[in-house]
């Protein structure tokens, strides 16, 4: 993995980096189109990088993939941590859960109101609706934006307790 910070430059088969936003821990890459074209005409839910390195760190690019390092002693929490950034949308602190969804004003064969009505049944509310606002298949969707509440919201918050590693 190339270390920015460190001015370590390798050539990976992902191009994976340390370093994002500044982060010693945040590990990412910017060759997400190769990935999915090498992932192409084989069926996948999502995708986990394990990246050959014994390195604390890891990604979780929403709806994208999972980044982590494969040989270090927290490789498991890690990677279920990003996984929960990657494919459920949680931020760090998980005191919330945010589902953005295409909702059409009338059903059609592309789109029906399903999921919407799904993440309702798991408890989530509607919070905003942006209007014609998705363009896809000739047609224009709204988008709508909906909340579970998860954790405490107290009026005397501690402060987030960094992960010690």
């Amino acid at each position: 993995m190339s270390v920015p910070g460190k001015g370590e430059w390798k050539s990976t088969a992902v191009s994976s980096h340390f370093n994002t936003f500044y982060s010693d821990r945040y590990l990412t890459t910017s060759r997400v189109k190769s990935i999915h074209n090498w992932l192409a005409g084989i069926p996948y839910e999502h995708i986990i990088i394990l990246a050959n390195t014994d390195t604390y760190g890891g990604g979780g690019i929403y709806n994208s993939y999972t980044l982590t390092t494969a040989h270090h002693p927290m490789f498991k929490p890690v990677v279920v941590h990003e996984f929960g950034h990657s494919f459920g949308g949680l931020a760090d602190e998980y005191a919330n859960l945010y589902a953005r969804i295409g909702y059409p004003q009338v059903e059609d064969e592309y789109l029906t109101k399903n999921s919407a009505q799904f993440h309702e049944h798991l408890g989530f509310a509607l919070v905003g609706t942006f209007h014609n606002c998705g363009y896809k298949f000739g047609r224009w969707y709204n988008m709508v934006w909906m909340e579970k509440i998860i954790g405490e919201h107290r009026p005397d918050q501690p402060p987030v307790q960094p992960y010690i590693y």
